[in-house]
């Protein structure tokens, strides 16, 4: 801030922040990016219920099921299309101005600790699934042991070999968008500390005293 500026009462202006056109760029390049992924993990984790419902009903269900990865990702999915959809028309209805920082610190730190866990579990799955695919057996319901079985049914095989796609693929753009949340909320901390550094700043000049009374204004 120009501490030297002062508006008509001899109050400091205070100059707003404005991100550099660079930076500006940059953010928005990522905001849809963002956008984007949402969109893909969300008809992948969609679709990887719908696909891989024949293996439902095989003995792999305890050991696998896409529902648990549709609850873990989808709320910050939706939440992170929300918010980043609500910034880009703040921006176009403020003229280039978005959402306070301050807001952005606390939502990114949410967002990206949520696809954290979304990331985590699904890497789980993933591992399971390849292990499987690798050493595939088969549980036996009546005596409640399992054993391999080289003759596995072929459409539980492939249904799970696809699960194994889906869930691959919701890792990666889960990991993807940990990495793009992260850095917007780093770079919405700088952009606080800089408001609340101009804000700090700003100092209102002590109200001047009264002139002296004088014998020639009685």
């Amino acid at each position: 801030m120009d501490n030297n500026a002062y508006n008509n009462a001899g109050q400091p202006i205070l100059s707003k922040v404005v991100s550099s056109k660079k930076s500006f760029l940059f953010k928005s390049a990522i905001g849809i990016a963002i956008i984007l992924m949402d969109i893909i993990i969300i008809g992948v984790a969609a679709g990887n219920l719908n696909s891989t419902r024949y293996a439902f009903a095989s003995s792999y269900y305890y050991y696998y099921s896409p529902f648990w990865t549709f609850i873990f990702i989808i709320p910050p999915a939706i939440l992170s299309f929300v918010w980043q959809v609500a910034e880009f028309i703040t921006l176009a209805v403020r003229k280039d101005r978005g959402i306070h920082p301050g807001a952005h610190v606390g939502l990114h730190l949410v967002l990206w600790l949520g696809y954290i866990v979304g990331a985590t579990y699904a890497g789980l799955e993933v591992q399971s699934l390849d292990r499987y695919n690798r050493e595939p057996y088969r549980s036996n319901r009546y005596y409640g042991s399992r054993y391999n079985y080289d003759n596995e049914d072929a459409e539980v095989q492939a249904a799970l070999k696809r699960a194994f796609s889906f869930q691959m693929a919701i890792l990666v753009f889960a990991v993807m968008l940990i990495i793009a949340h992260l850095t917007l909320f780093v770079r919405a901390c700088i952009e606080t500390h800089r408001r609340n550094k101009q804000v700090r700043g700003m100092y209102v000049p002590a109200k001047q005293s009264e002139q002296p009374w004088s014998v020639n204004q009685a």
